[in-house]
């Protein structure tokens, strides 16, 4: 585990999409507004920050982000959006699930499988 890798409290990689920065912040209310708001919209730009499986700089997507928080519902609903981000693991070759266990997040791991 990698002290830089952006998902420790105090440390904020950049690139970071506001879908990022919403399940890193676990602003569940707010991730459904922009989700109306992205349904409603034609806009790319929106299309790209709303991105479940966009990268940061630490190659972390949105869920790993909640997972590493223990954003419970926040990681719920990133899965739902799309549960292909499970298999994606960041520069450290760690699965959200796997993020999960390390940081005791043990029943949102349990959900998630």
């Amino acid at each position: 585990w990698r002290h830089d890798a952006g998902l420790l409290p105090g440390t904020v990689p950049r690139r970071m999409t506001i879908l990022h920065l919403v399940a890193a912040l676990g602003f569940t209310k707010l991730l459904s507004k922009l989700t109306e708001w992205k349904s409603r919209s034609l806009s790319l730009v929106l299309e790209a920050e709303m991105d479940p499986v966009c990268l940061d700089e630490a190659s972390s997507t949105p869920l790993l982000w909640a997972c590493a928080r223990g954003h419970f519902e926040m990681a719920v609903i990133l899965y739902q959006m799309n549960n292909s981000c499970l298999a994606i693991c960041n520069r450290d070759g760690l699965l959200p699930i796997t993020l999960c266990r390390m940081c005791r997040h043990d029943n949102l791991a349990d959900v998630l499988e």
